[in-house]
């Protein structure tokens, strides 16, 4: 656990924006999540240094959050792992964003995360969704973990 003392640099914030839309997807419109994203960051980046982490559809640019295999549902979730075991970076077949990105490294680096999504059929985007079924493997190891003790 990395811990900060007061007067220490500024924290380290990751926003994870969860639009699936970029300015060239829809009649070159830049969409409302991307600019509430614009406004905290241009407000408050004297204070916080923001790393911001896009999970825009557009493949020309990244790879997608693969899909959670549910592998904690199997063998009472021994086969859950943090990080992801299912996918690792720089697969060629199957790109990962969350291990291309170092993202289970970031979290744990960050002093916190903001989640910025629209609601589409009230829910996250299945961008979201994904990134956070992605995170189970941090629940279930410490489940594990604390049996194991």
């Amino acid at each position: 656990m990395i811990v900060r003392k007061l007067g220490d640099k500024k924290p380290k914030v990751l926003i994870f924006q969860g639009s699936p839309r970029d300015k060239d997807s829809c009649a070159g419109m830049i969409s409302k999540t991307h600019k509430i994203v614009e406004h905290m960051t241009s407000k408050w980046s004297p204070f916080i240094n923001f790393q911001i982490i896009d999970l825009a559809v557009n493949q020309s640019k990244q790879p997608i959050i693969q899909p959670c295999k549910g592998c904690v549902s199997t063998a009472g979730g021994y086969h859950c792992h943090f990080p992801c075991s299912c996918y690792f970076k720089g697969d060629k077949k199957k790109p990962d964003l969350m291990h291309d990105l170092d993202i289970y490294q970031l979290l744990q680096e960050c002093d916190a995360f903001i989640i910025i999504s629209p609601i589409h059929w009230f829910s996250l985007t299945s961008q979201v969704k994904s990134f956070l079924d992605r995170l189970v493997c941090v629940n279930q190891t410490l489940a594990v973990d604390d049996a194991k003790n």
